[in-house]
């Protein structure tokens, strides 16, 4: 499972995998349309990812935070955002755009 590589991971891949797992705990909650814990887990991840920008462990962290980003501008709308129109994320590789 996730969490016992990221238990068991040496910082500083420990924090990118922590960060990893909020990106997927706030798309979850997008899934399941609960906007508030959603906007939660997005904003740590952002916070925790951010300082592995641009490019970390083969991921192009940058591309993954502009993705959070995104959605975090949708949700701070305040409206209930138009779930559909947000689209597919991907984890593209350090040299993909």
């Amino acid at each position: 499972m996730i969490e016992d590589l990221w238990r068991e991971a040496p910082y500083p891949l420990r924090l990118f995998h922590y960060a990893l797992i909020k990106v997927a705990v706030g798309l979850l909650h997008m899934e399941r349309r609960s906007p508030a814990p959603a906007e939660r887990q997005l904003a740590q991840a952002a916070l925790y990812l951010d300082p592995f920008a641009p490019a970390f462990a083969g991921l192009n962290t940058a591309a993954v935070l502009a993705q959070v980003r995104t959605r975090l501008e949708t949700l701070a709308g305040g409206a209930a955002p138009d779930w559909d129109a947000i689209g597919d994320f991907a984890f593209p590789g350090a040299a993909e755009g």
